[in-house]
C-alpha cells in the first residue's frame, strides 16, 4: 500500500511538473509576442501623438477591420463624440488609437459598440493618459 502511494505521489509531482513546463513556453511566448509589441508601438505611438497635450489615448485592437472601406466607417462614427480629436487605424496591426479629451470617460463597452456597428469586434483597450 505504502509503494502504491509513493508512485502516486511521483506521478502527480511529474505531472505538474509537465503542466509547469508547458505554462512556462506559453508564458514566454506571451512575453516575447509583448516585447515585440512593445518594441513597434513606439514609433507609431509617438508619430501619433504629436502635435497632442493633455488628453487621453484610446488604443483598440480589432478584428474584422479588413479594408479602407471599414476604416471610413470607424471613423466617421467616433467622429460624432464631442471629446474626440485624433484617430490613426492601422489595418495591418488591426489596430485603431483614438485621441480624447483628458476628462473623457473611457468605457471599453461603449467603444466595442461603435465598432459593433460596423461589423468589426473590439478585443483589446489600453488607454494612456497624456499630461
Amino acid at each position: 500500500m505504502m509503494h502504491l502511494l509513493v508512485i502516486l505521489t511521483c506521478c502527480l509531482w511529474i505531472g505538474v511538473e509537465a503542466l509547469h513546463a508547458e505554462e512556462t513556453v506559453e508564458d514566454h511566448a506571451l512575453e516575447a509576442k509583448h516585447e515585440k509589441q512593445a518594441t513597434e508601438r513606439p514609433q507609431r505611438y509617438q508619430d501619433f501623438i504629436k502635435g497632442l497635450s493633455t488628453c487621453k489615448i484610446a488604443i483598440v485592437k480589432v478584428e474584422g477591420m479588413v479594408c479602407d472601406y471599414c476604416a471610413r466607417g470607424i471613423e466617421k462614427s467616433f467622429k460624432k463624440d464631442v471629446k474626440y480629436k485624433k484617430m490613426k487605424i492601422n489595418l495591418k496591426e488591426s489596430e485603431v488609437m483614438i485621441a480624447y479629451a483628458s476628462d473623457k470617460d473611457i468605457k471599453f463597452d461603449v467603444i466595442k459598440q461603435h465598432f459593433k456597428k460596423n461589423g468589426q469586434t473590439a478585443t483589446h483597450l489600453d488607454v494612456v493618459e497624456l499630461k
